[in-house]
């Protein structure tokens, strides 16, 4: 255990070349808080959560999907977003190695994040689980599971045409807030799309 978080370390599954040097590895890392859940669902592993055909794909891109995932828990029904994420793209890899950087999956970037912006005192959902599958140290897929959190995307709420104009003024000046807040904590976040936010 490091710092309260249950850390899987990498298994090596095969050897190539006449040093054995690793193919290919996992890594998983999973909150504590909510092994006894993945593990009732049968989902505590990153091979399980990459494959289970359970969630049910709603967004997602090229590289990407984003599905969501009900479960049973102790305290009743539970929602979370899993995202999967094919391999990053060899720009990225190549930007990491000319800037020396250890290159990160898509998943392992977006849970660091998630973790600073909550040290930050950042509204963020609570991080379960990430996982990644290496080829000869290169990203293959990876993948992050977070707990939903309640409320109505921004985009719903805009498109139902039931807000007055003074509650459109009140959102718009929330959202510039939260922007704000965001930017004084040194994050710039690209995908900031009205679907992303709650």
């Amino acid at each position: 255990r490091r710092n309260g978080w249950s850390r899987r370390r990498p298994d090596c599954l095969s050897g190539w070349g006449p040093d054995r040097e690793t193919v290919e590895m996992h890594r998983w890392e999973v909150n504590p808080k909510y092994e006894t859940l993945l593990a009732r669902a049968g989902l505590l592993g990153f091979r399980r959560l990459m494959d289970d055909a359970r969630p049910e794909v709603f967004d997602g891109h090229r590289g990407r999907s984003v599905a969501r995932l009900t479960l049973d828990g102790p305290g009743g029904r539970c929602t979370l977003y899993l995202k999967r994420f094919g391999p990053r793209h060899v720009k990225d890899d190549l930007g990491n190695l000319v800037r020396l950087k250890r290159s990160t999956s898509l998943a392992e970037s977006e849970w660091r994040a998630l973790e600073e912006m909550g040290k930050a005192g950042l509204p963020v959902p609570e991080r379960v689980a990430w996982g990644e599958r290496r080829r000869f140290g290169r990203t293959v897929e990876s993948v992050l599971l977070v707990m939903g959190v309640p409320g109505t995307p921004l985009d719903v709420l805009l498109g139902t045409g039931d807000l007055s104009p003074r509650d459109r003024h009140r959102l718009t000046r929330q959202l510039a807030e939260l922007v704000r807040r965001l930017h004084e904590a040194g994050f710039a976040d690209p995908d900031l799309y009205a679907k992303h936010v709650l």
